[in-house]
């Protein structure tokens, strides 16, 4: 059967590939309808289906357009380009209007039309009509889609501002137009990755994982398993496996990510660098140091190639980089790299936003590492300030400063002050990740260290033994505190 015109090359909707962090693509509905025809519909008894009109000055143009409709064009595109009807503006839509609003000559073709056809060229005094009818499903998405795209604006808006309440509310609106009206549709995921992605910031991982997998799982059903929309979602499902320290299943979607992208867009393609990115963060957390470098050096030398904005992907990837001199002991790389990050990212959201955190926290680190600990503590407690007002007291980027400034206060001996932050980060990551999370062994072993610097052999025990417990099945997690603690079994 042939498809409809109205969705020949798609639902008339433009699906731009999108780079951000994880995932707003803006899924850009061509057609507008007017909120003005609303009495008009509710008065009819049996509104007809939703009606297209093309409207021009000869018939070669009219058979023109009609054939490079039936050849997959979009009727709203060519309608605002080339209609010299009213409805032009709106893509040519015409809503639910019944068929004695046509011209005459219209609506006796129409009349025998259905659902999901294209009428021949039409002559109406000194222009040349087609019409399309729209099946009921195509209304629909015309109808609703104004709602649907108001409230992801609102979402996406309070996002940026780090409001995710009303983020939250928004989205799920949303996603309630979504499920009713775009079940065949990508809308329909994206609103799902969407929301997942802010439960993960919020470190809400038992509500974004079946966003994550159920967007995955749409976007591979409705536009096939090689689209770029499910390179995203891969990417996206990565960044939370990375959330939740599974770092080799990250890997594993990243690469299938990366290779769906290469394979449509090329090996030098901007849209390679979130999940490069992404890849390096995972290479760094797994101290896979040489990888990690070469990944960071594609993804800027993409970048520079393409002369992106230094915002976002640049600053990230100077984060990265940044990282991975720190992690090398590096700091004279470190620091400016840090640095020049943290400008950009400013520049760009302000000064409060949570993004600054890496880069104010990885700076901390490269002074805490140096020795100088009282510019590493203001470091510190300025990005506490920034991030527990915008994701909360119990969020895991909390924990993870916490532990760092834990750290710079051991070093220095200050041990009752080290205690309390320790404990109050394996707290947290506890409620985040639950009890038997290997996110939990660092700071087992760093309390360890504490209490062993103090004497407290019996709770150096426990935590230790704790933490071997944590890591059994997996040897390679457990060097570190096995280094440490070579006497505990």
């Amino acid at each position: 059967m042939r498809s409809s015109p109205w969705r020949a090359g798609g639902i008339d909707t433009v699906i731009p590939r999108h780079n951000n962090f994880a995932m707003r693509r803006s899924l850009l509905l061509v057609f507008f309808w007017s909120l003005t025809l609303a009495p008009a519909i509710a008065a009819q008894q049996n509104p007809m289906p939703g009606m297209g009109l093309i409207a021009v000055g000869t018939s070669e143009e009219a058979q023109d357009i009609r054939n490079r409709l039936l050849a997959g064009e979009t009727f709203t595109e060519l309608a605002q380009k080339h209609s010299v009807d009213l409805s032009s503006d709106a893509g040519g839509y015409l809503g639910r209007t019944a068929i004695t609003e046509l011209p005459l000559e219209a609506q006796r073709v129409v009349a025998g039309m259905q659902p999901g056809e294209l009428s021949p060229v039409i002559r109406s005094g000194d222009r040349y009509l087609l019409v399309v009818l729209l099946t009921e499903e195509e209304t629909d998405i015309v109808e609703f889609t104004p709602a649907w795209e108001q409230q992801m604006t609102l979402a996406d808006r309070a996002y940026q501002q780090a409001r995710y309440a009303d983020a939250e509310q928004a989205w799920l609106a949303a996603l309630d137009i979504a499920n009713k009206i775009f079940a065949s549709d990508p809308r329909l995921p994206e609103t799902m990755s969407n929301l997942a992605r802010l439960y993960r910031i919020q470190a809400k991982y038992d509500k974004a994982e079946p966003f994550y997998r159920n967007a995955l799982g749409l976007f591979e059903t409705i536009l096939g398993p090689q689209d770029g929309y499910v390179a995203t979602a891969l990417t996206n499902l990565g960044y939370f496996y990375m959330a939740v320290g599974k770092y080799s299943d990250a890997e594993e979607v990243f690469k299938r990510s990366l290779s769906i992208d290469e394979t449509n867009l090329g090996p030098n393609d901007p849209e390679l660098i979130s999940t490069l990115d992404a890849m390096a963060h995972t290479y760094t957390s797994q101290k896979r140091y040489d990888e990690a470098d070469a990944t960071i050096k594609r993804e800027m030398a993409i970048a520079s190639g393409a002369g992106l904005p230094d915002y976002p992907l640049v600053s990230r990837s100077l984060v990265n980089l940044a990282r991975l001199h720190l992690e090398r002991q590096d700091y004279i790389e470190a620091e400016p790299l840090f640095k020049r990050a943290f400008d950009i990212v400013e520049n760009a959201v302000g000064s409060n936003h949570p993004e600054l955190q890496s880069s104010i926290t990885g700076l901390a680190g490269v002074y805490s590492a140096q020795g100088k600990y009282s510019e590493a503590e203001v470091l510190y407690k300025s990005a506490m300030e920034i991030v527990e007002p915008a994701l909360g007291a119990d969020h895991p980027d909390m924990a993870a400063i916490l532990t760092d400034l834990a750290e710079c206060y051991r070093a220095q001996t200050r041990y009752a002050e080290a205690e309390p932050l320790y404990k109050r980060s394996l707290t947290i990551m506890e409620g985040a990740l639950g009890q038997e999370s290997p996110e939990l062994i660092p700071i087992l072993n760093n309390l360890a260290l504490l209490y062993d610097a103090e004497g407290r052999q019996a709770e150096v025990e426990a935590s230790v033994k704790r933490a071997l417990n944590i890591g059994k099945s997996d040897e390679s997690l457990l060097k570190t505190i096995r280094d440490n603690f070579p006497a505990i079994n």
